[in-house]
């Protein structure tokens, strides 16, 4: 795996201008789909939308070996029960990070500071988000709240970074090397630089071959699914994110879980029916 800075590189530190493409779009344009009663009805349309992947930490069917896929209410249904079956409500989500979500719900004060779950089919990655070293860093207090609640720097999810960037790193590498060769023949070439590309030639052919074995290498070790190995520093990641919760709760009071709010809205409500009025109690008799 990539040696990691020491240095932690976040929203924080001073980092350079990200130049924006003005035709940028979010990494999820939902498809017009037919409406349906029940949300599970969605599951196919959703997969097919979010590219067989996480809303959340992008990985996919194929990288998530062992790991089940699930319909996520991005509102949960315990806060906000009429969009149970809106389409734009759904997310597709990996089994973790919709446990990890769970039903939290910030409070309208802490959207408004940002402190809320990034929208895959709203906002735009580079905004919130920063890949580097298989880590991912916030570059916003959207990107913090979701890195830090979803726990999207798991190791699990390191490894499979890594996994794409040695990947990548060998199809641009390789495509470069054919590129270069194929320009130009060497029977074309002068005598006395002749024997240097012939040379040259053979010593790619022997770099492919071991870019061919560390590309298989890389392709077994895929084969095994991170996501059901142990992780000793979990339970201490977690105990932080609880402390974190609460410092927000504190800073921002109110009903932060679904199930809050909906108790609290059906004890607003009045039952119905008529309301029952209470008779006077009959007096007993006084006995001549």
């Amino acid at each position: 795996m990539a040696t990691e800075p020491t240095d932690n590189e976040n929203a924080t530190a001073a980092t350079p201008a990200v130049v924006v493409p003005a035709n940028r779009t979010p990494l999820v344009i939902r498809s017009e789909v037919p409406e349906h009663k029940n949300y599970g009805d969605y599951r196919q349309y959703l997969r097919a939308d979010f590219y067989y992947s996480c809303a959340y930490c992008t990985v996919s069917e194929a990288e998530a070996l062992g790991i089940s896929f699930e319909i996520d209410h991005y509102e949960p249904v315990t806060a906000n029960s009429e969009l149970k079956n809106n389409y734009r409500n759904l997310m597709y989500s990996c089994q973790i990070c919709n446990s990890r979500k769970s039903d939290v719900t910030p409070t309208p004060e802490a959207r408004a500071v940002g402190k809320r779950f990034f929208r895959a089919d709203e906002d735009y990655f580079e905004d919130h988000f920063r890949v580097k070293y298989a880590k991912i860093d916030f570059l916003s207090a959207t990107g913090e709240f979701t890195i830090d609640f979803l726990d999207l720097n798991r190791e699990s999810l390191k490894r499979i970074r890594d996994i794409r960037e040695r990947l990548e790193a060998c199809e641009e590498y390789v495509g470069a090397g054919i590129r270069a060769l194929s320009k130009r023949s060497v029977d074309s070439l002068p005598n006395e630089i002749k024997a240097q590309a012939q040379r040259a030639i053979a010593d790619a052919k022997y770099m492919a071959a071991s870019l061919s074995n560390s590309i298989d290498i890389i392709l077994k070790g895929a084969a095994k699914s991170p996501f059901l190995d142990p992780e000793p520093e979990a339970a201490a990641r977690l105990k932080e994110q609880s402390e974190k919760l609460k410092d927000l709760k504190r800073l921002f009071p109110g009903m932060w879980q679904g199930r809050a709010v909906a108790k609290a809205k059906a004890a607003a409500t009045p039952a119905k029916g008529k309301a029952k009025t209470s008779r006077p109690k009959k007096t007993a008799k006084a006995k001549k």
